[in-house]
């Protein structure tokens, strides 16, 4: 339950963030504070844009990638109920990214550091997806992996 929780509250709140930096943004390229930039852009290649020219590529391994993450879930479940929420985080965070590369072609990143000159530019579930692994990792080293 708290697997479909996580990842359902991610999805929504991922997608809810990005329409309203959309509406606030609209025709400006960048809105910066003291410790934001907001921006309107889409990525249509993996982290840091790797791949953007083969958007169709990107999209087909993203949903293996989904897919594979939700089995290998399903797999651990049994074994290991500890992995369980940073599943429902990561896959919360994949699922929303994957929903903006179907509907636009292109996963929205919307903020980057102010205080960073070339800090990358990214969005909720990007951020999920890192603090998911990150859990995931901690709890590898604390308890092994199984």
């Amino acid at each position: 339950m708290i697997f479909l929780f996580l990842m359902i509250t991610i999805i929504l709140i991922d997608q809810i963030s990005k329409n309203r930096i959309k509406k606030l943004i609209k025709n400006k390229k960048c809105i910066k504070n003291r410790f934001l930039k907001y921006h309107y852009l889409y990525n249509k290649g993996f982290a840091l844009g790797i791949f953007k020219r083969k958007p169709k590529i990107v999209k087909i391994l993203h949903t293996i990638s989904i897919i594979f993450i939700a089995w290998v879930f399903f797999i651990f479940q049994n074994k290991n109920r500890v992995y369980i929420p940073s599943f429902g985080i990561i896959l919360g965070g994949g699922i929303s990214n994957l929903i903006d590369r179907y509907i636009y072609n292109g996963v929205f990143d919307f903020f980057s550091f102010s205080f960073w000159k070339k800090s990358p530019v990214f969005n909720l579930a990007d951020i999920s997806i890192i603090v998911g692994v990150v859990i995931s990792i901690i709890k590898i080293g604390m308890e092994g992996l199984i």
